[in-house]
């Protein structure tokens, strides 16, 4: 069957397996409309073993090359629970998913866990160090545990960079500042969820701009 991938594209899919979070950052979208004491969605096991008969049908059918995440709101809130889901994602599909998490549950004997549960890395939400959101893990404590963490087995990345639309332009400050504090470039997610909207022509001239006056 004919698809708009090449073999070599990688098609990376999302699992929420917890609607749970142990954060209340002001900019979530998640709990925007709802009361986080009263309301939870977490995945069922019937959900989820579809999601991997869909993934199973997926690699046989239209694309080989599949990277799996658990996410929303935080997987790690599941406990052991998760590397349940983890071996059962392996066993099934041959995948090993990471996971996308805020950080506060993340630990030495998590990673050592995960090392024999096939979870392949944790990408740990990050924050602007120049405007953090109320309610979100702090920037430099986020820092120092990717640091503390990190292996060659199981990676421990930089991954969202939450960030308002008038900050847009420092996005190279702020690459700088991760890389300063622990060697690693974070990866960004530009969100369009609530407050946020996509940039505009102006704001990216800015970014453009203070780029090409520090390399040029």
């Amino acid at each position: 069957m004919d698809t708009f991938l090449r073999d070599e594209d990688l098609w990376a899919l999302s699992i929420t397996v917890k609607g749970r979070c142990n954060c209340s950052c002001s900019y979530c979208h998640f709990y925007s409309h709802r009361d986080r004491k009263e309301f939870s969605i977490d995945s069922s096991d019937e959900l989820y073993d579809n999601y991997l008969k869909l993934i199973n049908e997926i690699k046989g059918n239209l694309h080989k090359n599949i990277q799996v995440r658990f996410s929303e709101g935080e997987p790690l809130v599941l406990g052991n629970k998760i590397f349940e889901l983890s071996n059962k994602m392996y066993e099934i599909t041959g995948i090993e998913p990471y996971v996308l998490t805020n950080g506060r549950l993340l630990n030495k004997d998590i990673i050592e866990k995960s090392k024999k549960n096939h979870i392949s890395a944790f990408l740990v939400s990050i924050e602007n160090p120049f405007d953090e959101a109320d309610g979100a893990p702090k920037t430099k404590e986020v820092l120092k545990l990717i640091k503390e963490l990190d292996s060659e087995e199981v990676r421990v990345l930089p991954a969202i960079m939450i960030i308002k639309n008038n900050m847009f332009k420092n996005l190279l400050n702020i690459a700088d500042y991760v890389y300063n504090e622990i060697g690693l470039l974070p990866s960004f997610a530009e969100l369009t969820y609530q407050a946020y909207e996509s940039p505009t022509d102006e704001e990216l001239g800015e970014l453009y701009t203070n780029i090409m006056i520090k390399h040029l």
